[in-house]
């Protein structure tokens, strides 16, 4: 009964810092991706390409948020289920914490935060590296708690899990396409190099 308890403790702790870990990143890629413009890569990616140009469709930058929460949502419910019944339900539960909840932040944060608390006055390129190291340190946490962050990572801890194999060359070239379409769709390199930079 003790160990069944001290399990649950474990769990909820390791929950707590999950959703720690995607709140403060949805914050940043907030304030820092949306509000620079700059990409995102995986399925994030996509549905960062998605959702801005429902907003143009639109006609409401407002609503881009929004349709990225869901878009993010609805791309990682196939991948989430796959990974539920090939990986952990474990793993799975706190990946759906971290998921839910980096969603849920970047709809709530408001627009114009970054502009309020002076990110703004940040470069460019600074801004990339900062976005990167808070994404790579997020990312890193998930994986530590016994999560991940979602969209193709699950896929990667299935290979790496299971099958023990990297799937990095992968990643990459998943990358490159979202990428690759984010150029065709928006033509702004600039953005893509900062992207590639975070």
């Amino acid at each position: 009964m003790k160990m069944l308890k001290n399990k649950h403790f474990k769990f909820i702790i390791r929950s707590i810092a999950m959703l720690i870990a995607a709140v403060v990143y949805a914050f940043f890629f907030k304030v820092i991706v949306e509000g620079r413009g700059f990409l995102a890569m995986g399925a994030s990616g996509v549905a960062v390409i998605a959702s801005r140009l429902l907003g143009t469709y639109a006609n409401s930058e407002n609503l881009v948020s929004v349709f990225y929460m869901i878009l993010y949502m609805i791309i990682n419910i196939p991948i989430i289920i796959f990974g539920f019944k090939t990986i952990s339900k474990k793993f799975i539960l706190l990946t759906l914490i971290y998921v839910a909840s980096f969603s849920i932040t970047v709809a709530l944060v408001p627009e114009n935060l970054g502009e309020i608390l002076g990110f703004t006055l940040i470069d460019n390129a600074t801004s990339a590296v900062l976005i990167g190291l808070i994404s790579g340190v997020s990312c890193a946490i998930s994986f530590i708690l016994g999560g991940c962050a979602g969209g193709v990572d699950i896929i990667s801890a299935y290979l790496n899990i299971k099958k023990g194999k990297s799937i990095g060359i992968y990643n990459l070239i998943f990358n490159a396409i979202v990428l690759f379409i984010g150029l065709l769709v928006f033509k702004d390199v600039a953005s893509i190099i900062y992207t590639l930079i975070y």
